[in-house]
């Protein structure tokens, strides 16, 4: 299956609806990463309380190093459990109630779905990208030059290979 229709014969009606229509599923994927955030923020709180509780009892003088590198990057303080009402993941188990094991395997189950969610978004954005490029070549009148849809695979290796000191 293309990921796109032959560009040069969509009318500019069709354009702009497939455009509208990525974007409205780009703002679904953006929610459940949103959402996706915020479970493992909370399970993560937890976690960071339990080893805090653990050297408070004395029972923990030393944390473990690689617990604390888990727990350093925490979110701010706890959210609300109820306000993480979403139909499209399944509801968030009680953290107070999991073992240290199972927070541990719940907190990098979510963070898989969080990556998985994340690239599902970088291809959803290159694609809108493509498509605006193509409206806006159109409005400029630049005749029969389109967009070159067989370079979407480099535009976002390029993208996902982005480095932080701006190399690729």
């Amino acid at each position: 299956m293309d990921l796109f229709p032959d560009l040069p014969t969509l009318s500019d009606e069709a354009l702009d609806g497939l455009i509208q229509q990525l974007r409205l599923q780009e703002e679904q994927v953006s929610l459940r990463r949103h959402r996706l955030h915020g479970r493992i923020d909370l399970l993560k709180s937890e976690r960071m309380s339990r080893v805090r509780d653990a050297i408070d009892h004395g029972e923990a003088d030393v944390p473990d190093p690689e617990l604390v590198a888990e727990t350093v990057a925490l979110a701010p303080p706890l959210l609300d459990a109820d306000a993480d009402v979403d139909h499209e993941l399944p509801p968030l188990p009680d953290p107070a109630e999991l073992s240290d094991e199972e927070l541990r395997e719940k907190i990098h189950e979510l963070e898989r779905d969080e990556d998985e969610t994340s690239l599902h978004r970088r291809i959803l954005h290159g694609q809108i990208d493509i498509l605006t490029a193509e409206r806006e070549l159109r409005r400029r009148g630049h005749g029969g030059d389109h967009v070159d849809v067989d370079r979407l695979k480099e535009i976002l290796s390029a993208r996902l290979l982005w480095r932080p000191d701006g190399s690729a």
